[in-house]
């Protein structure tokens, strides 16, 4: 054995394969990342284990993608009834459940997937900008999280992980290709630097594709490598970006080829009621209404008040610190008591200290621009310099998406009407955790004015404290949120329950085709596997939002399709009217919250 294992480097060398003296090491801060890495998404996995959140007919109407892509070999390129939000969630559950057999388990393993990508992207950026020390911290307040934040992060409804993943991932490609521009790079550099351009138009055009609300950290990502890399984007390299953001961006460039050459629809399509129209596009305001929202300063507070005191606030994390129902925080009104108002200070003080930091944060990356920054051209700066300004203007484009992202956010008019519930919108602020904690991390004295007393305060307490001292906070709310949502997963557990008696007693009456409401239909035509299948209604029991129009066909070719929904829900009141003008033509059941009327006869529709 010891001369075959001097026999082996010998015919390495003759067939010319390289040696190789020892494994490459991993240093300390690679390992504590990568088991940050695996807490983060092992909470995120005991999570969904613990029935946390119950599957809702978004989700499952990403599960009915994933399996019509494995079973009738569709090829979806939005989420089914609407024309924006990518399917790669749907395509990657079709991998899981080919792995794993079809669950909702199995198709959140692909959000979950994308989130530790998110976090070693995270990794990644915080290190080139910030360091790997502040890198950890990152990792450290992403890996926990308050039900507002998780609860994005382990459902698979389609968008909100990519625009984490892809953004940083942007973000980090052109920071490197900012630090490593060289006016002489060798050919080895220059044929990486042309796969880093084809990487970064590639995870634009995917993140793009899955949704829109990664644009501002595209926008700022490709203002960066414009700025920095001179003419280099307009060579080689940024025809490989270019090529990377078409294959990227190619579902989308399909979409538009079949806008402009498909057939127009039949007189008899036509008829068909439109079941697919898209929740955003019947419930946005036209443009002249909108534009007439902007100009009105009630609207105009509104938007400012929820965005401060309900969607940022939420966002980051206060809903631990001052829990309030969605109903009692906005809109706020003279009958809202004394807890209400004391929480709404706090929230608001909270979303303004966020708002601060992120002021901070561009006030010192724009000064220290200002301060480097001289008449000569970028190419004749010395080394140090230049990676210096390259630095500032790399945070300064991961604080510009952030507040790109809040400023787009407080132009829509959800953020006056519904901030509540809007708040997803503002997920791709979590991006920018390091930079806000940047300033509070690399506290020193010539950060403070050059007044005595604000001096001679702060000299009082000792900066670690202050550097350190805010990161335990936000890491115990964050960690005190995460046990709450843990402690509290019982009433999903029970709702999932609820849910499979409900379909258990449907089986056992021989039901295979219902109507019902839409956050009934495609969550049980998913988990039954389409052993039952569910069309929409609306409150007047006319067609609703069926995301996939074939099923209310099925169902509307059934005379003796049942009816089923929420007892307390207007369709169980408009059918309780119907029934009651037709005596003996239904027999009534309820069960787990439903009301169901299967007719005895068959009825004409």
């Amino acid at each position: 054995m010891k001369g075959l294992g001097m026999a082996l480097p010998r015919i390495a060398g003759i067939l010319g394969i390289p040696r190789i003296s020892r494994m490459p090491r991993i240093s300390r801060y690679g390992i504590y990342a990568l088991a940050l890495i695996l807490i983060g998404t092992a909470v995120r996995l005991a999570i969904v284990l613990l029935g946390y959140p119950a599957d809702d007919s978004a989700e499952a109407t990403m599960g009915l993608m994933a399996l019509h892509i494995n079973t009738r070999g569709e090829h979806p390129i939005f989420f089914y009834g609407q024309n924006y939000m990518g399917a790669l969630e749907a395509y990657l559950g079709a991998a899981f459940f080919r792995l794993f057999g079809v669950s909702v388990l199995s198709l959140r393993l692909s959000v979950l997937l994308l989130f530790a990508l998110f976090l070693a992207a995270m990794y990644a950026l915080t290190s080139l900008l910030y360091g790997r020390r502040l890198a950890l911290i990152t990792l450290l307040l992403l890996s926990l999280g308050t039900k507002e934040m998780i609860f994005r992060e382990v459902e698979a409804a389609g968008g909100y992980s990519e625009v984490l993943l892809f953004g940083a991932l942007a973000l980090w490609l052109a920071a490197w290709l900012a630090f490593s521009a060289r006016p002489d790079p060798s050919p080895v550099e220059r044929w990486r630097r042309i796969a880093a351009y084809a990487a970064l138009g590639l995870a634009a055009g995917v993140g793009i594709w899955s949704d829109w609300l990664i644009l501002p950290f595209i926008l700022t990502a490709f203002a960066l490598v414009v700025i920095v890399c001179g003419r280099e984007p307009r060579r080689l390299p940024g025809v490989a970006l270019g090529l990377g953001l078409l294959v990227g961006a190619l579902p989308l460039i399909i979409f538009a080829f079949q806008l402009v050459f498909q057939a127009p629809p039949s007189a008899a399509a036509a008829a068909v009621p439109a079941t697919g129209t898209p929740v955003a596009a019947a419930t946005a305001p036209a443009g002249g209404a909108a534009v007439g929202l902007l100009r009105d300063p009630s609207v105009l507070a509104g938007k400012i008040g929820g965005t401060f005191l309900i969607s940022l606030p939420n966002m980051t994390s206060v809903t631990v610190v001052c829990p309030l129902k969605a109903a009692d925080a906005w809109p706020l009104t003279a009958h809202a008591g004394f807890p209400v108002y004391a929480c709404t200070v706090v929230r608001g003080a909270w979303g303004l200290l966020a708002v601060a930091l992120w002021v901070w944060a561009v006030a010192l990356a724009a000064a220290a621009v200002r301060r480097l920054w001289r008449r000569e051209r970028l190419e004749k700066w010395t080394p140090a310099r230049r990676r210096r300004v390259v630095l500032e203007l790399a945070r300064l484009a991961v604080l510009g998406g952030a507040g790109l992202t809040l400023a787009a956010y407080l132009a829509i008019t959800g953020s006056a009407t519904d901030p509540w519930s809007n708040t997803r919108y503002l997920q791709g602020l979590l991006i920018a955790t390091p930079t806000v904690l940047w300033p509070l991390y690399h506290l020193h004295a010539r950060l403070w004015p050059l007044a005595r007393w604000p001096r001679a305060m702060m000299a009082a307490i000792p900066l670690p404290l202050l550097r350190y001292g805010a990161v335990v906070v936000f890491a115990g709310v964050l960690l005190l949120g995460t046990v709450n949502l843990m402690a509290g997963s019982a009433g999903s557990r029970n709702q999932v329950a609820e849910q499979r008696d409900f379909m258990s007693r449907l089986a056992a009456l021989g039901v295979t085709r219902v109507y019902s409401e839409y956050w009934t239909c495609d969550r049980v035509i998913f988990q039954t596997e389409e052993r039952l299948t569910c069309a929409v209604l609306d409150e007047h029991l006319a067609p609703g939002q069926n995301r996939y129009p074939a099923y209310y066909g099925v169902v509307a070719a059934d005379p003796r399709a049942a009816y089923t929904f929420p007892i307390r829900s207007p369709q169980a009141a408009a059918l309780a009217q119907r029934a009651a003008q037709a005596p003996g033509r239904y027999r009534r059941f309820e069960f787990d919250g439903y009301v169901v009327y299967m007719p005895v006869a068959p009825l004409g529709k």
